[in-house]
């Protein structure tokens, strides 16, 4: 490369700085365009339906729901506030919605921050076609509000270490304060700014009473940090059957890894949930090579941010306090994957203006040619058990009301559980909203619905065989609380009643089929099943299903 050469990509290097804020703009705008593909289509699932449940103005129920849900109150409380003027569930999807594109903004400034206008860009780029990052945009939940509060106060530390000012302090303190308000994983994040503090001061970056200072800065969040813990986790998580559900039964089963191996697939897992199975020997690469870029240029607390982040992910994964792996849960890692993967594209950006393109050529081979990146490091050979977020679509939704009608009769009686209840809250409409409040306090809930006299069991998913009798969320005992509470439903005496069920495996239906003796047919007990996308309608005899029982 000659020396007119070298100059003149400096002028256009310098051309494109001056004009990087466009580019980041139209990145937000696509962003903004790829997560309103579908926004009011994608239909809501059982965990939506606890926010909806939240949004229904009884602030006794809200105070319930926050008490004995796994999350922080604040984005419960959001939720509550935002239904004064509409609980419609597109309307409440707005914060993720803007907050999805907010953080596309946040992860930019983040990265240009430590990397340059070029690193910025990237991250930018990549949270904008991010998979995971568009999908938590469509819907009722906190990640993406915590995404961009994570990012915005991760930026915000980073520039106090550099340039002190009292606005940003103020700003970094409610943005980190509101993060831990928002999910639990936030917490995750405490040990590695710590670390970040504790090497900029041993490295020198700080003096004695920066340091002081910055750790002052820490003690709201770690108030907060200690008054969830003792106000909520430890009295209504810890040891719960909710987090037994969630653990041993359910949708975080297989993400507390035992091994190295399992850590090594598990971070592979993150890097394709955030962004793409096509890309996760990219992203592996570029991340790794980035945690080595703070040692290269003497950033030991941007270091002590990225590892002391991923080790707390790792430890508390490995004692099984928190999931590590391929689902939303992960995506409080979502700032750091892209910084740390940023400081190789800033990197690359710097040593190119100085002659050095070869390198600039293997980080553009890296991200146009993925598969390069797969087969170096074996990462298509990885089997990542992903957890596919359950969609239920508008067409789903009309099959199995076409369905209902088709078995309608006379006192017909429809049986679903919480899970059921909260994925079919949309479409319930009035008859849900006027459910919500009185849902728990017989352990049953009733109400009609196009014809139908419909029975919800308080319990998150029913269960109906001999191995499980006498539990509290079996099937038996919704049927004494209904016979007690509501003679009028005449819920035992029918032979023919309706169960919804959604979700991959209709548990419920294989517990009815285990009751059958092996030469016996289903037929004689399930009397009709409808297997939709994610759905599962069936018809089950009553009367035969109580003789099998007994």
């Amino acid at each position: 490369m000659t020396n007119r050469t070298a100059l003149e990509l400096r002028a256009i290097g310098a051309g494109l700085e001056r004009y990087h804020w466009v580019a980041a703009l139209l990145l937000v705008g696509l962003g903004l365009a790829l997560r309103l593909g579908s926004f009011d289509e994608y239909w809501v699932n059982a965990d939506e339906g606890i926010y909806l449940n939240a949004a229904s103005g009884d602030w006794a129920r809200l105070q319930d729901l926050i008490l004995t849900n796994a999350h922080p109150p604040l984005f419960y409380l959001i939720l509550f506030g935002m239904s004064v003027l509409s609980d419609d569930y597109v309307w409440l999807r707005i914060p993720s919605l803007l907050c999805g594109c907010l953080a596309i903004l946040a992860v930019h400034l983040l990265a240009r921050r430590i990397a340059g206008w070029p690193a910025g860009l990237f991250a930018a780029g990549m949270l904008a076609i991010s998979p995971a990052g568009i999908m938590l945009s469509q819907v009722i939940r906190p990640y993406s509000m915590l995404l961009a509060s994570l990012s915005f106060a991760i930026w915000l530390l980073l520039c106090e270490l550099t340039e002190p000012q009292r606005r940003q302090r103020i700003g970094y303190v409610l943005l980190i304060c509101s993060s831990l308000l928002l999910h639990y994983s936030a917490i995750i994040l405490l040990p590695g700014i710590a670390a970040c503090i504790l090497l900029a001061r041993v490295s020198g970056q700080i003096d004695g009473a920066r340091f002081r200072q910055l750790s002052l800065l820490q003690l709201p969040a770690a108030l907060i940090t200690a008054g969830l813990i003792l106000l909520h986790i430890v009295p209504e998580l810890m040891g719960s059957e909710l987090q037994a559900l969630a653990r041993d039964d359910g949708w975080l089963e297989g993400f507390y890894p035992a091994s190295f191996d399992a850590v090594w697939e598990d971070l592979l897992g993150i890097l394709a949930y955030c962004f793409g199975s096509e890309l996760i020997g990219s992203a592996l690469l570029l991340f790794l090579i980035g945690l080595l870029m703070p040692l290269a240029q003497a950033r030991s607390a941007v270091l002590g941010l990225l590892l002391g982040s991923l080790l707390a992910a790792i430890g508390l994964a490995a004692f099984g306090l928190y999931p590590f792996g391929p689902t939303r849960h992960a995506i409080y890692l979502m700032p750091l994957l892209l910084l740390s993967m940023s400081l190789v594209i800033g990197r690359a950006y710097a040593l190119g203006l100085r002659r050095a393109w070869p390198l600039d050529l293997c980080i553009l081979l890296i991200l146009l040619f993925p598969g390069i990146s797969n087969s170096l490091l074996g990462a298509q050979e990885v089997e990542v058990s992903m957890r596919q977020e359950q969609r239920l679509r508008p067409e789903t939704i009309a099959a199995a009301l076409r369905i209902l009608d088709s078995q309608a009769e006379s006192e017909g009686v429809i049986l679903m559980d919480q899970r059921c209840f909260n994925t079919l809250a949309p479409i319930l409409g009035e008859a849900a909203d006027a459910s919500f409040a009185g849902l728990s306090s017989r352990g049953y809930q009733s109400f009609a619905w196009q014809g139908w006299t419909v029975v919800v069991s308080e319990s998150w998913v029913i269960t109906a065989s001999h191995a499980n009798s006498e539990r509290e969320d079996h099937l038996l005992k919704l049927l004494e609380k209904v016979a007690a509470g509501s003679p009028e439903i005449p819920l035992a005496d029918q032979q023919r009643v309706l169960i919804l069920a959604d979700g991959r495996i209709p548990r419920v239906v294989q517990d009815f089929l285990s009751l059958l003796p092996e030469s016996e047919s289903g037929g004689a007990l399930i009397l009709a099943s409808h297997n939709l996308t994610s759905f599962h309608v069936f018809a089950i005899d009553m009367r035969r299903y109580l003789e099998l029982m007994n």
